[in-house]
């Protein structure tokens, strides 16, 4: 089952590479939390449930830093941290772009099981995200959010055949792409790091999942 894949992939401490990456990750992310609030979202060239797992390693990472983080399932595609952190996907970011003024928006986060670790879902379903993945909407939720939590994570769908990675990004502070082994090209990796760049996104890092 999907789930339990992913749930089963969840723990940081474990010893393979892509979990080394992320400790790197997170801690060189502490120069950045230095300044303040950090955004930074998370995506790969071509669908895959690892972003999921990545994200959710990641931000299970900060929240053991003793920091007060929010992820984001801005997969509203295929949505599966809900699953991953048994809350219910009911309502979430796609309930939450349709407000207009992020403090009058009825509160859709959630608490999860890891202390400091707060989920908002993909929410309801939509057949055309681009209707309301705008992104003067993610600049104003994201500034708004910086106010409440040190880090927020946005695990985007794939950068390649899907554009809300773009919007996404345009707010965030940075992005992490992840490759999987065996799986993504060489020719996707590059095409997705230099649409992110030329989109003035700056690539924190790449994450290697091998397994």
């Amino acid at each position: 089952m999907l789930k339990n894949h992913i749930k089963n992939k969840l723990n940081v401490m474990s010893g393979s590479r892509s979990n080394e990456q992320i400790k790197v990750i997170s801690a060189s992310l502490e120069n950045e939390l230095s300044k303040g609030s950090v955004s930074f979202m998370i995506t790969s060239p071509q669908p895959s449930s690892d972003t999921a797992v990545i994200s959710a390693k990641v931000a299970a990472a900060m929240a053991h830093q003793d920091k007060k983080v929010l992820l984001v399932d801005g997969n509203v595609r295929m949505p599966l941290l809900h699953e991953t952190f048994e809350v219910s996907n009911s309502t979430g970011l796609v309930d939450t772009l349709i407000w207009t003024d992020p403090e009058k928006m009825v509160k859709n986060e959630k608490e999860t099981n890891i202390q400091g670790l707060f989920l908002l879902p993909a929410g309801a379903n939509i057949e055309y995200p681009g209707e309301v993945f705008k992104i003067s909407k993610v600049n104003k939720l994201i500034s708004y959010w910086k106010e409440i939590y040190d880090v927020i994570i946005f695990a985007a769908p794939a950068a390649i055949p899907y554009s809300e990675p773009y919007v996404l990004a345009a707010g965030c502070d940075g992005v992490i792409i992840v490759v999987q082994k065996n799986s993504t090209k060489t020719e996707e990796l590059h095409k997705a790091k230099e649409s992110l760049e030329r989109s003035n996104n700056r690539i924190l890092g790449v994450i290697y999942q091998t397994k």
